[in-house]
């Protein structure tokens, strides 16, 4: 933000007496936002986080999943699937998943029960017997919590394994339009 807040004073600076406009702000951004992206602004960001030097307890494994279809140990292996045609992605893709089957448990949610809110008294007597029952109603239901439903199970793994087979598929479709 600094950086805006400096280029935003050397452009009203080179052009006195100019209000910035909506059609000045992209490109004061654009040089804000190289001046930002730096390297060693980059580099401190991550020592900040905890991420440099590689700490790889920095970040769970667990939440690394999502990125997982996009990484690749056998390139070549990939390269040559493509070429071979559907039949070929479908097989890697199986034997893929069979290498990385990952299943996680469902861990239990903690929601949080909506309370109802107080009736509005405006316009009406507080003493008023329907307004002191709702009142009565209200209380009753918030000192009372509901029972939650439980969760569905965790898939088995090879639902998993069908359900991690389907997304690279899709994701294939999606990437390469076949």
């Amino acid at each position: 933000m600094w950086y805006y807040y400096a280029e935003c004073a050397v452009f009203m600076q080179k052009h006195m007496g100019k209000v910035v406009t909506k059609f000045d702000v992209a490109s004061i951004a654009c040089k804000a936002y190289l001046k930002a992206a730096s390297p060693l602004n980059i580099i401190s960001a991550f020592k900040k986080a905890g991420i440099f030097p590689l700490n790889r307890s920095a970040i769970a494994s667990e939440k690394l999943l999502p990125c997982e279809p996009f990484r690749d140990d056998t390139p070549l292996q990939k390269a040559d699937a493509m070429r071979g045609g559907k039949d070929a992605i479908l097989d890697y893709l199986k034997n893929k998943v069979a290498q990385t089957s990952v299943t996680s448990e469902c861990c239990p949610c903690k929601l949080k029960t909506r309370r109802r809110s107080r009736p509005n008294p405006s316009g009406r007597e507080i003493t008023d017997d329907q307004f002191m029952a709702e009142m009565d109603q209200l209380e009753k239901e918030n000192s009372s919590p509901k029972p939650r439903k439980k969760r569905k199970e965790a898939r088995t793994e090879e639902e998993s394994a069908n359900h991690d087979i389907a997304v690279y598929k899709w994701q294939y479709l999606r990437r390469f339009g076949v």
